[in-house]
């Protein structure tokens, strides 16, 4: 169990970061605090101490692929528009590597914490250097006697000494991607992308837009709030909706529930009978694994030219044949459950 006062928490914006070598560097640009400061120099040398910048030279996808922007394009399609890949495009296309070192490298350790002062993007001494588990507790802000808290609950694993936190409700492409390792952990993998016609001539958006159900949820839905899709934008001829989750056995009706929900905007007016929702529901269901495989089979097709890059880290093609391997097992193994349901 740890506790660290958000007070204690150095704000990022009040540095500024560059690289020396293979060494983080750290200067104090309105940092009023002598404890935040103090703080946030002793976390960079930690970072020096222990090699981090030439870690993430090896272990960042964005780093790694910056020359093979078609590959890395493809490899993001599925996480389109999330703020730090676009960021870190950014970055690669100025060439300004250095930047993209730091950026993603904070970006693994940065947490936005919501204040009177706004939103802030800070560093967390202590509970910074907890890997993430899916499977681990996460982070919980406490306010009690006008002090505030961060704190982590934590066990070591069997014959393990390593601690872990849960970061987020990521999937195995989100760590790769943000964090350099595949969590074959996450009992779901989000969809790309894609259009789906209905026989009606309707059509969904499914985006992969990260979006969070903000309201009360029926008892039945509830456990299922972080990969339940929100309504984006709807009209006569279309309804957009944020990601969907194709899940694993763990989750095994979630996907089918989130569909429901999208039609459950779609047929306001029920003209849909029960009988209607179920083979809608189907055919939607079919079309999500359907692209979804194709897109991890086609990735896969394309990574032959990375194996053979020596610009790319032994590491980061290892990891990059774990995730492909293990997305089109998951994808296929709740093709096979589909299949059973359907039969």
């Amino acid at each position: 169990y740890l506790e660290i006062p958000t007070s204690l928490m150095p704000c990022i914006d009040n540095y500024s970061f560059s690289i020396e070598g293979e060494k983080l560097l750290c200067k104090n640009r309105d940092e009023k605090d002598a404890i935040r400061e103090k703080l946030m120099y002793l976390m960079v040398d930690i970072y020096n101490q222990t090699d981090k910048i030439p870690f993430q030279k090896v272990s960042s996808p964005f780093y790694n692929l910056k020359e093979n922007r078609e590959f890395l394009n493809l490899l993001l399609f599925p996480k389109k528009n999330n703020k730090k890949t676009e960021a870190y495009l950014k970055n690669i296309d100025e060439e300004d590597y250095d930047k993209l070192l730091i950026d993603t490298f904070l970006g693994t350790r940065i947490f936005n914490l919501k204040s009177t002062n706004g939103d802030l993007t800070i560093l967390m001494p202590m509970i910074d250097y907890f890997n993430h588990s899916f499977n681990a507790k996460g982070y919980q802000r406490v306010t009690e006697n006008d002090r505030d808290t961060l704190y982590v609950e934590s066990a070591p694993k069997e014959n393990s000494s390593e601690l872990y936190v849960k970061y987020n409700n990521y999937d195995s492409l989100d760590t790769l991607l943000y964090y350099g390792f595949v969590d074959a952990t996450s009992p779901f993998l989000f969809s790309i992308e894609l259009t789906i016609a209905l026989e009606d001539g309707r059509e969904i958006d499914v985006t992969t837009t990260k979006l969070s159900v903000k309201k009360e949820l029926p008892k039945a839905l509830a456990p299922l709030r972080a990969v339940l899709p929100v309504i984006m934008q709807k009209d006569e001829k279309s309804v957009k909706v944020s990601r969907v989750a194709i899940p694993n056995k763990l989750y095994p009706v979630s996907l089918r529930k989130s569909i429901r929900v999208i039609l459950s905007v779609i047929n306001k007016e029920k003209e849909l009978s029960e009988a209607q929702i179920k083979k809608q529901v189907i055919l939607i269901e079919k079309e999500i694994i359907k692209q979804n495989l194709q897109h991890y089979v086609t990735l896969q097709e394309n990574l032959q030219p990375i194996l053979e890059d020596n610009s790319v880290s032994d590491y980061i093609k290892e990891q990059l044949e774990l995730l492909i391997k293990h997305n089109i097992k998951h994808i296929k193994n709740y093709g096979k459950w589909f299949t059973m349901r359907n039969s």
